[in-house]
């Protein structure tokens, strides 16, 4: 057998506004809320952000140590399709079940002008140091259409922002796949192509946090033998070069230089026939004398190894062919995207008309470290498939207990969802899903809560659901 290897060579600023909630679902490990703070938090009409006043004068024992941006970053432009909750450039949140003050100065003597219940976020606009070193975030807040800042203890709060800049720098590399070669991503749900090997030294994970479940091993060099890293199911890709096998004895290079796996019209500069390159039917032995060397080549010809750029860990690196998405029909350019902020716990969704903008920015909860859950992973990755829902599992059993609505799915069981609920079962053992469906956690946009999966607004997941393209939308995960 012959082997050959190919080697390819206008921004405004943007205050969302809040709508009406009815219905609620909690965690078992979660914080409740009263019935009062649901009500502060919610409201029948739309609100709509006043103009934000200005940082009162404050007295010399105050000084102003950080001044927060009150508008959306102008490296993108913004077309919001999506804007049920108030999302901020900067802000606070708080992780206690304790309510948190709000001081008419930054100082606790003075009157208390409004309480933080948790999961709750205000805009935040500068951080203030007292005489006694002590730090306040100056917040902003709606009282009888009338925007008030108030104080709020530092230590109390987490401060949180909407990083668009650098998610605007995610956004260029997505733009410039096109010029490395061909998309495609990591096919390994479930274990569907193989397993990979396990770790020299039998962990799970290898150097890089990366788990072997529904992983594909990425091998530093062509020999596919040595070192390797894992690579996560729908992990993003660029084909860079392609080792074939073939039995013919003609040099025929079928693969294009962006490393497309059929072949084209034009392959002139690879070969010197006259036959017609159109792909044709399947060869017979009555037919045989009669095809191009180019067909022949195809009939018999099989990709064994592709060198794959990958984004997320900015290596190349060998894989098997059989582990990258059958149909090989990735766009060579994304025309939508989804950042995750694992540190911030938002999230924001970007669509390319002649320029990237922002379509919707919401808050989110992540993966969590635990028995039963995983972080959600770091990288790039393909919003693969979707479903109106998928059943989940009790913890440590195979049981189903309840369902995610509008769910899209980008690395092995990780998806972008809604609000979880739990079915009903009747006598029969037959299970049944609420009337309707829960739209709002306190927990979201807090700290990380799910199994490996990016929780949302019902809302929210449901308007992603609606929009995404599926196989020409980036899923993208960062802290």
């Amino acid at each position: 057998m012959i082997m050959f290897t190919i080697l390819l060579t206008v921004n405004l600023p943007y205050n969302g506004a809040l709508g009406s909630l009815s219905v609620y679902a909690v965690e078992d490990d979660e914080i409740t809320e009263s019935d009062e703070s649901k009500k502060e938090k919610l409201s029948d009409d739309e609100g709509v952000m006043l103009s934000l006043p200005k940082i009162p004068e404050l007295t010399d024992e105050y000084k102003i140590i950080e001044k927060y941006e009150t508008t959306w970053s102008s490296t993108l432009s913004y077309d919001i399709k999506y804007d049920k909750y108030d999302a901020f450039p900067h802000y606070v949140v708080n992780l206690s079940s304790y309510k948190r003050k709000i001081y008419e100065e930054p100082d606790t003597d003075t009157k208390v002008l409004k309480k933080i219940y948790y999961g709750t976020k205000y805009q935040t606009i500068a951080l203030i140091e007292d005489d006694k070193d002590e730090k306040w975030y100056a917040v902003v807040f709606e009282d009888d259409d009338e925007a008030i800042i108030g104080y709020v203890k530092e230590e109390k709060v987490s401060k949180r922002e909407f990083q668009i800049d650098e998610m605007n720098k995610y956004l260029e590399n997505v733009a410039g796949f096109d010029q490395l070669g061909h998309i495609v991503y990591v096919e390994n749900y479930k274990y569907k192509n193989g397993y990979p090997p396990r770790m020299p030294n039998r962990s799970y994970y290898d150097d890089y946090g990366y788990r072997r479940g529904q992983s594909i091993a990425g091998y530093y060099d062509s020999t596919m033998d040595g070192e390797f890293r894992y690579i996560q199911d729908g992990m993003l890709g660029v084909v860079e070069q392609v080792v074939e096998t073939t039995e013919t004895v003609d040099d025929i290079i079928v693969i294009d230089s962006k490393g497309h796996f059929t072949d084209r019209d034009e392959l002139s500069e690879y070969f010197d026939v006259e036959e017609s390159t159109e792909t044709k039917e399947p060869v017979t032995e009555d037919d045989e004398d009669e095809i191009s060397p180019l067909d022949k080549y195809n009939e018999i010809s099989e990709v064994t190894a592709v060198k794959l750029f990958v984004p997320s860990f900015g290596v190349s690196l060998w894989v098997e062919e059989k582990y990258l998405n059958e149909d090989k029909k990735s766009p060579d350019v994304l025309d939508q995207a989804i950042i995750v902020d694992r540190e911030n716990q938002n999230i924001v969704v970007f669509e390319h008309d002649d320029e990237w903008k922002v379509v919707s920015m919401s808050y989110s909860s992540t993966g969590k470290v635990g028995e039963y859950s995983l972080p959600t992973p770091l990288g790039y990755y393909m919003a693969i498939t979707r479903k109106p829902k998928f059943d989940y599992v009790q913890d440590g059993t195979s049981t189903i207990v309840g369902f995610a609505p509008y769910a899209i799915r980008f690395s092995g069981g990780g998806y972008l969802h809604g609000v979880p609920m739990s079915y009903t079962f009747d006598e029969t053992g037959k299970k049944h899903s609420p009337s309707r469906y829960a739209e709002y956690l306190s927990s979201i946009g807090t700290i990380p809560k799910s199994h490996m999966c990016v929780r949302n607004y019902t809302s929210h997941a449901e308007f992603m659901y609606d929009w995404v393209d599926i196989g020409n939308c980036a899923v993208i995960v960062i802290e």
